[in-house]
């Protein structure tokens, strides 16, 4: 069992998912997601998974004040509901996935999560 983080500092939370989000699509950019947070201005609620050499996974969640709820981050929404798509929950083992599952608030929606995405490997560090 790891540490899990809250993580809501603009500037961590962009150096943990340059370091932990592989870049497979437009929606994995941090700049796509950034313009996104720049509008609705949500507050961030990154769960970070902890090991010795850093970050072994990661759930970039947004507070969505208007309806007292957690989305995947950036929580821009459209009649009430968010829609970037291909999101996905990053962790380096399933155990880890279930911890930051388990680490989400009570009011958590997670939508268009990518099912059959790999964890990212790569830029993991043990």
């Amino acid at each position: 069992m790891g540490t899990i983080r809250v993580c809501d500092d603009i500037g961590e939370c962009t150096g943990v998912w340059a370091r932990v989000v592989p870049q497979r699509g437009l929606f994995d950019l941090w700049d796509v997601r950034a313009c996104f947070q720049r509008h609705y201005r949500h507050r961030l609620h990154f769960l970070v998974a902890e090991g010795p050499g850093g970050p072994r996974g990661l759930l970039p969640l947004s507070y969505l004040e208007d309806s007292d709820s957690y989305g995947y981050f950036p929580g821009e929404t459209w009649s009430g509901k968010t829609w970037l798509e291909q999101n996905a929950l990053y962790a380096d083992t399933p155990e880890t996935c279930q911890e930051l599952l388990e680490a989400c608030p009570s009011e958590t929606l997670l939508r268009y999560l990518v099912p059959d995405r790999p964890s990212p490997t790569p830029t993991w560090t043990r």
